[in-house]
């Protein structure tokens, strides 16, 4: 079964009108809800949205908020220790490097959510 996860830089994109790549995203998102794929994103997104209230306040992350829910992205929860076990042996197989642990959380939480696609 065909099920996408977005990283959050494609939700960002999406919920900012003035990101280089809004118009991408945008018809990325439509022709693949026409394709009905379920779109999903894990929790570490949740992470996101507290750097984006202290960089830009909770206007901005509410913003993002309602693209999440506008286009109908499911918000996965997972058991943190399976994600962060996942993740430390995503580096300890040297997958990319400790300065990417972050990006690792997506990757692995696509893992756990049995998605076939990841879109960054």
């Amino acid at each position: 079964m065909v099920k996408l996860y977005l990283d959050t830089s494609v939700i960002i994109a999406l919920a900012n009108p003035e990101d280089a790549f809004h118009d991408k995203s945008l018809k990325f998102i439509r022709e693949v809800s026409k394709l009905n794929i379920p779109i999903t994103v894990g929790d570490p997104i949740l992470l996101e949205f507290g750097k984006a209230i202290k960089r830009k306040g909770i206007g901005a992350a509410f913003t993002v908020l309602r693209t999440v829910e506008h286009h109908k992205i499911e918000l996965a929860m997972l058991d943190s220790s399976r994600l962060l076990s996942l993740v430390d042996k995503y580096l300890s197989e040297k997958i990319v490097v400790a300065k990417y642990r972050f990006d690792l959380m997506h990757y692995a939480s696509a893992t756990l959510l049995n998605c076939s696609h990841l879109a960054s």
